[in-house]
């Protein structure tokens, strides 16, 4: 297994989300109408989930000529981590809508991304191609099921190849103690009708999100072994309230009711 030093890898993250985020002076609009700032791809960027897929990919892939797929790029700044870190070969697919926000980063930097809008389309590449394929933020903005995704990836992945998963923990304790306060944690309908200049029918940005066994069985259902399964804090405590820092606390003695699922499948 590869070490990393997560200081390091921090730091990496960093200057690549800067370099990214110089691309998006001119405010794009993503699939759902919403503007893309510089400052919003840097917070991408330097949210902990991405050191979690470096970690997971660079930990648990081996072998020559390694190849990746991003299910969802998002701004690609660990795809480009991998490759110019690690020399991986790294592709992605994202929504057609995303080419000109979410994707212009990666393509500058030579990762091939292909329009794709997984909820209706065959994923389009050849059975067993790539030695791992990450889908990381994806599932809870789908309006399909974890089980389907992971269907069109089964195929895709070579034999003892993994799927790595993340995803927020709907069962976080920071959600349970919102409903037992009598709030809802699912993301609001807006109060108005329009959004950017255009009509949108649900402009939330997870329309679900799912349990550590919801995604353990979806895993399952579509012919992925577990290798593991985890969920993390987002490390958010510099700031915060004394409560949330309290919640996170207690997280340490219920491991499945941190605020992030890491899920990796084996084929």
């Amino acid at each position: 297994m590869r070490q990393i030093n997560k200081n390091e890898l921090f730091q990496i993250l960093k200057r690549v989300a800067s370099e990214a985020a110089s691309l998006y002076s001119d405010h794009p609009l993503d699939y759902k109408g919403r503007v893309v700032t510089p400052q919003g791809v840097v917070e991408t960027g330097l949210h902990p989930n991405n050191a979690d897929i470096v970690e997971a990919t660079v930990g648990n892939t081996f072998g020559e000529r390694i190849r990746i797929l991003d299910v969802g790029v998002a701004y690609g700044i660990y795809d480009v981590v991998l490759k110019r870190m690690f020399g991986f070969e790294v592709y992605g697919i994202d929504h057609p809508a995303n080419m000109n926000s979410y994707c212009r980063y990666p393509i500058q930097q030579g990762i091939q991304i292909l329009p794709c809008d997984p909820i209706y389309e065959k994923l389009p590449y050849a059975d067993e191609t790539f030695d791992t394929i990450i889908a990381s933020e994806v599932v809870e903005h789908l309006l399909i099921s974890p089980k389907v995704l992971f269907s069109k990836i089964y195929p895709l992945v070579k034999p003892g190849g993994k799927l790595i998963v993340t995803t927020p923990n709907f069962a976080s304790l920071h959600n349970i103690t919102l409903v037992i306060r009598g709030f809802n944690p699912a993301g609001q309908f807006p109060d108005k009708d329009f959004l950017n200049r255009k009509e949108i029918i649900d402009p939330r940005v997870h329309p679900r999100e799912y349990t550590v066994r919801e995604i353990e069985e979806a895993l399952l259902d579509s012919g992925f072994k577990i290798f593991s399964i985890q969920t993390k804090t987002n490390n958010t405590t510099n700031g915060c309230s004394w409560k949330l820092k309290f919640l996170q606390f207690l997280t340490k003695f219920t491991p499945k009711h941190k605020e992030r699922i890491v899920a990796i499948g084996v084929r």
